[in-house]
């Protein structure tokens, strides 16, 4: 058979593409969260071999490991949720940790002791020591989850400005001495930023930014997302691990709800008038326009409505 130079080409592309589809994201946590520990007996030696299962009680998915020789286990990638951890080994009395909080990019460090005796003996707790603590990164960050990104005010209804609440950010967004065009937007691991400006601000204006005419509008992401579709925003403002290169300013990462045991939804509706409780700009106030001595807000107003449903 003899190939075209075009086809060797698609030929070769293809066979990469199958190549790398073989590859596991095992290091990728920019839409997930890490949990690693050790196992140790009660005289502090490693236990190799001991079964490590961490479930999420809100789908119960599950995922299994086993500690190695120096009695350590990792799993590099755990959807944002709330786990329970199960340690069991034969001659070892089992332990259960409850009700672990993995938050996106973070990586969460649970170790445990097991006591001889029977595995059906089980020892649980609700919180490990230390489990809150971040060892792993000097990242500084803040995350919101749950009801606080429905219940705090959103610019534009646009989750991805939630930004603008993170450590050593400013109102237009510029963090930890970068200008606000530097920050870099992630949704479910992939970039959402914009390729021009970085802030969706300066060339192009965003989901979010018609209720700013004649105000410093904050950065945002291209690809809207309203806080009913999301499942947790975290903003890392400096000391970003090696794994992050995009900018010199915030990484914001969004990472969309997943589907649960039970049926639920949301139905929202947004309504914003620039004649409602906006106050002009400075620079507005002191440009004349026109017979008018100053340049009045121009008349827009937004609306948006949607709704979300998920289910097993």
């Amino acid at each position: 058979m003899k190939l075209s130079s075009r086809g060797l080409v698609l030929l070769l592309a293809l066979a990469m593409l199958l190549t790398l589809s073989g590859i596991p994201a095992m290091a990728q946590t920019s839409s997930a969260g890490a949990i690693a520990g050790v196992v140790l007996d009660q005289q502090g030696a490693a236990i190799p071999g001991v079964a490590v299962k961490i479930t999420d009680p809100a789908t119960n998915i599950s995922q299994e490991g086993v500690t190695n020789d120096a009695g350590r286990y990792l799993f590099p990638a755990v959807p944002p949720s709330t786990y329970n951890i199960t340690f069991t080994k034969q001659g070892f009395s089992s332990r259960k940790v409850n009700k672990q909080i993995v938050s996106v990019g973070a990586s969460m460090t649970i170790n445990a002791t097991l006591e001889v005796g029977a595995v059906s003996n089980v020892v649980e707790v609700t919180s490990a020591p230390g489990a809150e603590l971040e060892t792993v990164t000097a990242t500084v960050s803040a995350s919101v989850s749950g009801a606080s990104l429905i219940y705090l005010p959103l610019f534009g209804a646009d989750a991805a400005t939630l930004a603008n609440y993170g450590p050593g950010v400013s109102p237009e967004g510029a963090t930890a001495g970068a200008m606000f065009d530097q920050n870099t937007f992630q949704l479910d691991g992939g970039n959402n930023s914009n390729d021009m400006d970085g802030s969706m601000t300066v060339y192009t204006g965003s989901y979010s930014h018609g209720a700013f005419s004649g105000a410093t509008a904050p950065p945002s992401g291209v690809l809207p997302t309203p806080g009913d579709t999301v499942e947790e925003v975290k903003v890392n403002s400096s000391g970003q691990t090696s794994d992050f290169n995009g900018s010199t300013g915030s990484q914001v990462q969004v990472v969309t709800k997943r589907g649960t045991n039970q049926f639920h939804g949301s139905a929202y509706y947004y309504y914003y008038d620039s004649q409602i409780g906006q106050a002009n700009s400075w620079d507005n106030n002191h440009t004349p326009s026109g017979n008018l001595g100053y340049t009045p807000i121009p008349a827009t107003h937004d609306q948006r409505y949607g709704f979300t449903v998920g289910g097993p």
